[in-house]
């Protein structure tokens, strides 16, 4: 039999059991001394560093969509959220007073991604049917851009807020100029279409998943296709860069999650874990934590150095979107027709006294 002592203020969050890599056949505590306690087991068993934390932990609840929401994006200051969902709609939610400020209604088919400009004075949003537009902050309709020809699956704003660009079924991205409204370049993806988008922080790459796979990562510089990323064997659901722009991950209809140089393409690592397709990923704002989101109903934290996992988030329904507050204080998941704010404090996304992570 083996004995393990615990000084009180060891044990996490008082979660011994659940987070002993074995089931434990018996097990008995007793307090021998003050401060320590003795955890007798019928095995050798060891801590792991990954932990389940139930969703009510989380911060508070959002709701009011009908159907599944699909996309999530702050605004810069971190006031105002936006969500895209299957019931059509596009709604402002205002995280000062946590309620609904406003709904946009536009779209005839589900609304697959939402993004705030980096300036906070655009909202752009891409619907199923073929529909992108873009509004004002106060949601109120600025124009549409016509130029796609099929759904409309993805969607981000460059870095400088000049550039909108925009993925879809008919095997196109197309680079949209802000100012004039007007398409500036079109890229041809193929592999049946793009899926998921987004640029590196730098402004110099454009990453797309296609439905065959692939990830390509464009020069934006020069316009042309530079690299081709081939390791995953179904659809790539999301792409995400790290701050420094120097690494790429990518989640998959194939429940894998792929780190990638994007300097040489090579894949650096591969993250497996999750029970159902992996829909969204994004890395921490410091870049040392990946998040990954599944239908498995879990949101799953990544230590990036070393691949381990640190922690699993519980949710009560799939989890297809999140995304980070600008302060990166806040984790916004989107689940079922809800959206759950996550304090990253309480998920061990924070930082102690000294800017250490906790």
């Amino acid at each position: 039999m083996a004995i393990s002592l615990y000084t009180s203020n060891e044990l996490p969050d008082g979660e011994i059991m659940k987070n002993f890599t074995k089931i434990v056949v018996c097990w008995t505590t007793a307090a021998i001394m003050p401060g320590t306690i003795v955890v007798l087991l019928s095995l050798g068993y060891w801590w792991r560093s990954s932990r389940a934390i139930d969703e009510d932990r989380q911060q508070t609840t959002l709701s009011g969509h009908k159907r599944a929401i699909e996309s999530l994006a702050f605004e810069p200051g971190g006031k105002i959220l936006v969500s895209g969902s299957d019931d059509k709609t596009v709604k402002l939610w205002d995280l000062t007073t946590l309620h609904e400020s406003a709904t946009l209604k536009g779209h005839p088919d589900t609304v697959w991604f939402v993004a705030f400009s980096p300036d906070g004075k655009s909202i752009a949003s891409g619907s199923h049917e073929g529909s992108l537009i873009l509004w004002n902050a106060t949601g109120t309709e600025q124009t549409k851009l016509e130029g796609h020809k099929g759904t409309i699956t993805c969607g981000a704003f460059a870095p400088d807020g000049k550039i909108l660009a925009t993925g879809s079924h008919d095997d196109t991205v197309i680079l949209w100029d802000i100012g004039t409204g007007k398409a500036r370049t079109t890229f041809k993806v193929d592999c049946s279409g793009a899926l998921c988008i987004a640029f590196a922080p730098d402004g110099k790459t454009l990453a797309v998943g296609t439905w065959d796979g692939i990830v390509k990562l464009f020069d934006l510089m020069t316009g042309k296709e530079k690299t081709i990323l081939n390791g995953h064997k179904w659809m790539i659901w999301s792409v995400a860069f790290s701050a420094d722009s120097k690494m790429l991950a990518t989640a998959s209809e194939d429940r894998m999650v792929k780190l990638w140089n994007v300097a040489t393409g090579r894949e650096q690592m591969a993250l497996k874990g999750h029970g159902h397709r992996v829909r969204s990923v994004i890395f921490s704002p410091d870049s040392k934590i990946l998040v990954t989101g599944s239908e498995d109903e879990t949101v799953k934290l990544w230590d990036v150095t070393t691949g381990q996992e640190r922690a699993t988030l519980k949710h009560s329904g799939k989890v297809r979107c999140f995304a980070f507050s600008p302060d990166g204080k806040t984790l916004a998941v989107g689940t079922g027709v809800n959206v759950q704010l996550w304090n990253t404090d309480e998920i061990g996304l924070g930082r102690g006294k000294n800017g250490e992570r906790q």
